[in-house]
């Protein structure tokens, strides 16, 4: 296998770990979200998490459908490109939710 192969298939692997673990992220920034909303409700305080837990959730979401379009496409390029966007949103994402952690931990409890 070439060298070009070989970094292809990694960019692939990667690209299936992040659509995987992005997904999963999404649905956690959701359900934060819902337990973020319940503990305000109760506690009658306003946050900025739940918004930005929203706004989190949607980096993720476009993600995985960054790397579902990455995965499909024909053109190299293309892949190159769309891999890179992906592991900043990624990464933009996961920054994102430690900052929306520190939030609720300061702001509700």
């Amino acid at each position: 296998m070439s060298g070009r192969d070989d970094r292809a298939l990694r960019e692939e692997r990667l690209l299936e770990r992040l659509m995987s673990t992005s997904s999963t992220m999404t649905g956690v920034c959701v359900a934060l979200l819902s337990v973020v909303q319940l503990i305000a409700d109760s506690r009658k305080v306003q946050t900025l998490a739940d918004d930005a837990l929203a706004i989190d959730s949607l980096f993720f979401l476009l993600c995985c459908y960054l790397s579902i379009w990455a995965l499909r496409t024909q053109r190299r390029e293309r892949t190159r490109l769309l891999a890179v966007a992906v592991d900043y949103l990624f990464l933009i994402g996961m920054t994102g939710l430690v900052v929306i952690g520190f939030m609720i931990v300061y702001t509700i409890f």
